[in-house]
């Protein structure tokens, strides 16, 4: 059968706890940058979505803030990849832009880790 369960129902609360949810918490974070992700992993997020322009809803950020916020905390840093603030509902230029950026950002990762496993 299907249940609905209101976030303060007994049941909710029996079904948290029988899916080993009970005081288990995740924080993500929009940061704009790398003094703001620092921030926020000292506050105890567990996660930064990092962009830019966060009252248009958030851009993708530019590489030098990307670099910088990786340099500077040790919890995963999400890259949000949005060309432009409004809706997601996206033309085919936007799409190529998006795939590009993607793809730059993957063949940057590649290289970074052949590079590492070089100095190994």
């Amino acid at each position: 059968s299907l249940y609905s369960f209101s976030p303060y129902s007994d049941n909710f609360f029996q079904f948290k706890s029988l899916c080993g949810m009970e005081n288990k918490r995740f924080l993500e974070c929009c940061c704009t940058d790398a003094t703001e992700a620092v921030e926020a992993m000292s506050g105890g997020a567990g996660r930064v979505e990092l962009c830019e322009d966060l009252p248009c809803g958030g851009v993708t950020p530019s590489r030098a803030d990307i670099e910088a916020a990786l340099k500077a905390v040790n919890i995963p840093v999400n890259v949000l990849i949005r060309v432009r603030g409004g809706d997601f509902v996206y033309d085919e230029t936007e799409i190529a832009l998006i795939t590009k950026a993607v793809e730059i950002g993957l063949n940057e990762i590649s290289k970074q880790v052949k590079d590492q496993k070089k100095d190994q």
